[in-house]
């Protein structure tokens, strides 16, 4: 084949090209077989030719390796494979493993719920404000949407590394043990100041709280790397198959985002019953903690490891494969000239956007629904954790087995309604207010809730005669000199939780098999054979599976709605409008959905914090170490049904204008 016909399609191999000749007839090209004076397409026409002449002679990784074995690889099953795997390691790292482990880290690290929230919503942040260029650079005609997504994956994976630092830079988790190694002196009431250790410089810089910025970082790059997955990966996939087919496949597309958190939820929690630092460990030595402790951290940043190593393989594959498959079908209507491949058109594409009534209540209404989700499942592990006595790893697998049949099958089950049933616009605006007409009343589930553990001292006085006044200290500890920063709660043979061995006078313990099993000689506890065991008392409340009923069917409402959302924006617009409308529903969606819903959820969380963390040698408190149930169900509650109506009101005024709306309400 003639070289001057691949140089004029744009790219060809380098390794059949020497970047210093020129044959006769043929156009100069450049180290990397790029043709000088090369004439930039400008119709769909010719992106094809250019494409297939660079697919007859090799694939290359972004251009510069050839990889002429990739060939096989080069139909839309596959690219809805390889997206399909994109979106799987998205889900399970963002919406998966980072809320896993949110309630491990705040008390790993001291973080309030508010600021967890904040870290949470560091991805939209990134997202949002890569999402404009990416949507405007990568949806020009021409522009190569794979190559942008596997660049974001480079960046994704890039952010799970950084997300995951902050176990490698700071020292081991200790808490301290005597030299026998069975328990800390410090939890016994022993007359006499203790020796707290004074405030030198070392425990001021021992402060981990800093690391939030490493979180918040993490986040902020999983957004700018899942912004060209999210915007383009759809609109590569409508562009790569035929229009009878297109729902199908995004339909299994967007279902992935759905099953990547239940994997990362499951992945997760199991990850939490390993100990954090056994990567450390020596290989005879014994952890005096089990994961039922409230002490234990476990394993939480192993999946965002994991995640690393899956999103730059991920990128690898993405990354050799061309701008337009060969033989792809393409929509007739998209001419440069109706687009806006210039700078300057983009202001006037960007109004008749914002213009268009139905489109922006579409955009309204998700953004209420992302709200909800991103708050919900951000802290929905640790209202479970809290309320049921669940370990966080436990807590995190029940949420797991949650998503996979209902966010998953809701999300394909309304992707085959809306193929099955050839919804138009108007009926899919329909059936999600079906959707969230059984949605709304499911919130109802957060009146499962249990009522408060009796916590000596914050809930319960020490002793029927006294006044409750939040105070640890009472007449039977106020000798033992017991510190207010060693929350080691337990259980006491009265039925009562304590903040510490200490603070339940206890001066002598039992030992079996090498390790404490209870404390004895409790001044502060009640009954004839006064001790406590070394766990909190179990909450012996019966109403998780009233909760996880209920919520399984509201998330499956939510997410069944969620692809024929996206494909009523994608048929509220004209098409050459696409890409971009995605890319500003993405934006209204982040600014008032899924940023603030979690730093407001949090915010309240906290608000129902009824026992902070006192952290030693620091002013400012840590993470919160007792909530109050009820608050915290009460708050989740009003806060979710009021964005739930606000979303149905939305589609209601979007279904209003899309039956008096200009563009064609038909099926693709």
């Amino acid at each position: 084949m003639d070289l001057a016909d691949i140089a004029e399609g744009g790219i060809t191999n380098p390794a059949f090209l020497d970047p210093q000749e020129s044959p006769k007839g043929r156009k100069k090209v450049d180290r990397f077989g790029i043709a000088e004076n090369r004439v930039q397409p400008t119709t769909i026409e010719d992106v094809v030719e250019e494409e297939n002449q660079l697919i007859k002679n090799n694939c290359n990784l972004f251009r510069l390796i050839p990889l002429p074995c990739f060939r096989i690889f080069l139909k839309p099953q596959w690219i809805l494979v390889f997206l399909c795997w994109a979106s799987t390691i998205q889900g399970m790292v963002v919406n998966g493993c980072v809320n896993v482990v949110i309630s491990t880290i705040e008390k790993r690290f001291g973080l309030q719920s508010a600021l967890s929230g904040l870290i949470a919503g560091s991805y939209d942040i990134g997202s949002m404000l890569a999402v404009i260029p990416v949507t405007y650079f990568g949806g020009r005609l021409g522009s190569s949407k794979p190559r942008y997504i596997s660049s974001g994956l480079l960046l994704m994976g890039l952010g799970s590394l950084v997300f995951a630092l902050p176990h490698f830079l700071t020292d081991r988790y200790e808490f301290e043990v005597d030299a026998d190694g069975l328990a800390n002196p410090l939890d016994f009431c022993t007359p006499g100041d203790k020796d707290t250790g004074k405030c030198d410089a070392k425990k001021f810089v021992s402060d981990l709280s800093n690391f939030k910025y490493f979180f918040l970082l993490g986040q902020f790059l999983h957004g700018v790397g899942a912004a060209p997955l999210i915007t383009l990966g759809t609109t590569l996939l409508d562009d790569s198959v035929s229009k009878k087919s297109s729902p199908l496949y995004i339909g299994i597309f967007q279902t992935m985002f759905v099953i990547g958190p239940a994997i990362g939820f499951i992945m997760g929690g199991h990850f939490l019953g390993s100990y954090t630092d056994f990567d450390v460990l020596d290989s005879d030595e014994v952890i005096q903690i089990t994961a039922q402790s409230p002490l234990w951290i476990g394993a939480w940043w192993v999946g965002f490891v994991i995640a690393w190593v899956c999103a730059w393989s991920c990128a690898l594959f993405l990354g050799c494969y061309p701008g337009v498959l060969p033989g792809s079908e393409h929509h007739n209507e998209v001419k440069d000239s109706d687009g806006f491949s210039t700078l300057k058109q983009l202001p006037k594409a960007i109004y008749v956007l914002l213009t268009n009534p139905t489109y922006m209540f579409i955009n309204l209404g998700s953004a209420m629904d992302g709200f909800s989700i991103a708050g919900a499942s951000t802290f929905l592990p640790k209202f479970m954790q809290y309320q049921y006595g669940l370990s966080p790893g436990l807590a995190a697998m029940v949420v797991g087995l949650i998503v996979v049949p209902c966010g998953g099958g809701g999300t394909f089950i309304g992707g085959y309604i809306t193929k099955r049933l050839k919804l138009t616009r108007s009926g899919v605006i329909r059936m999600f207010l079906m959707a969230q007409s059984i949605n709304v009343p499911c919130i109802l589930a957060f009146f499962f809730y249990c009522d408060n553990p009796q916590f000596t001292g914050i809930t319960v006085p020490y002793s029927k005669t006294d006044s409750l006044d939040g105070s640890l200290l009472d007449s039977c500890n106020q000798d033992c000199h017991c510190l207010d920063f060693k929350f080691n709660p337990v259980c006491g043979s009265d039925g009562q939780t304590y903040f510490s061995p200490c603070h339940a006078g206890c001066i002598d313990s039992t030992v079996s098999t090498g390790q404490i099993t209870n404390y004895t000689s409790c001044a502060c506890v009640n009954g004839d054979n006064p001790m406590v065991f070394k766990t909190p008392c179990s909450p012996g409340c019966n109403s998780m599976i009233g909760f996880i009923v209920v919520i399984s069917l509201s998330m499956f409402c939510t997410f069944m709605a969620a692809m024929p959302n996206v494909v009523a924006t994608l048929r509220s617009v004209e098409p050459v409008h696409r890409s971009l409308a995605l890319g500003i529903e993405s934006i209204v969606s982040r600014v008032l959905g899924t940023i603030p819903g979690p730093v407001i959820l949090g915010s309240i969380i906290d608000y129902a914090c009824l026992l902070w963390e006192k952290r030693e040698c620091h002013e400012d408190a840590g993470s919160c170490q007792f909530y109050d149930n009820y608050s915290m169900a009460m708050a989740m509650f009003l806060a979710l049904v009021v964005v739930k109506i606000l979303s149905v009101v939305a589609f209601a005024f979007a279904l209003f204008f899309s039956q008096r709306s200009h563009i064609k309400d038909e099926v693709d």
